[in-house]
């Protein structure tokens, strides 16, 4: 499971936005290759295979779905630069049931600390611009 960046890591800060885009950029470069895996698999996949091929081919599937959630945390746990990643996170949250993900919380936790850094306002949502 990834963990979540910390500053004191010499990762970037999601609320000081902080050297954002590499990491999303990375981040959502992982998600697309995890997904475009999934789709070649299925076009791919043959029909009416004997049972013991059948869950050969399942437990190969099975590891490009858990592949695919891991991109989908990395997605989350990635500080979106800006509004349209916040949107997209956003997306990626809802569109694959993130919260139940084994790092989900930590997830919509930074979804949360993105949207206040993105406008602008503190924890309690308070603006803090001038």
């Amino acid at each position: 499971m990834p963990s979540p960046c910390r500053p004191a890591d010499g990762c970037p800060s999601p609320l000081e936005g902080e050297g954002l885009e590499r990491e999303w950029d990375a981040a959502l470069a992982a998600l697309r290759r995890a997904e475009e895996e999934i789709a070649a698999f299925k076009r791919v996949e043959p029909k009416g295979l004997s049972f013991a091929v059948q869950w050969a081919l399942d437990e190969a599937f099975s590891d490009l779905v858990c592949a695919q959630n891991r991109a989908v945390e990395r997605v989350l746990l990635a500080a979106a630069p800006d509004w349209g990643a916040l949107a997209f996170k956003l997306g990626v949250a809802v569109d694959e049931q993130a919260w139940e993900l084994e790092a989900g919380e930590a997830g919509m936790a930074l979804l949360r600390a993105d949207a206040l850094r993105l406008c602008g306002a503190d924890r309690r949502g308070t603006s803090v611009r001038a």
